[in-house]
Parts: structure tokens; C-alpha cells; sequence
């Protein structure tokens, strides 16, 4: 597993253990980044994962939340 690859992974179990304390949280992609210290391009990769897996949906605002 090449270091971006392990960042990427590091980084979703970050993102996914966070939605699940705060399962109300909703976030754009620049919040996110902040957030969890990400440049956007990690950033955008771990949410669209995350989103195509089904943890989180994309609302129309932009903001990812945890799926229901």
C-alpha cells in the first residue's frame, strides 16, 4: 500500500468515526478539510468513498452527512 493509499485509509476511518459520534454533523468538502487537517483532493476522495459505499449522502447543499 503506497502512502497516499494509507493516508486515504487513515483518513476514512477518521471521517467515519467521527459521523458516527456526531451523527447529526453535516459538512461541506472545505469543512471537512479543515476539520480533519486534509488538503481537498484527500478530502474529496475519502468523502466520495464514503458516499459511494453508502456511509454518507451528499445533500443537495452540498453538506455530507451520515446516511440514515
Amino acid at each position: 500500500m503506497s502512502r497516499s493509499e494509507a493516508e486515504v485509509v487513515l483518513a476514512s476511518q477518521r471521517v467515519k468515526a467521527e459521523y458516527t459520534e456526531m451523527p447529526g454533523r453535516g459538512l461541506t468538502g472545505a469543512q471537512a478539510a479543515r476539520l480533519f487537517g486534509l488538503d481537498r483532493d484527500t478530502t474529496d476522495t475519502v468523502l466520495r468513498a464514503l458516499e459511494a459505499n453508502g456511509f454518507l449522502h451528499r445533500r443537495r447543499d452540498g453538506r455530507f452527512v451520515l446516511r440514515s
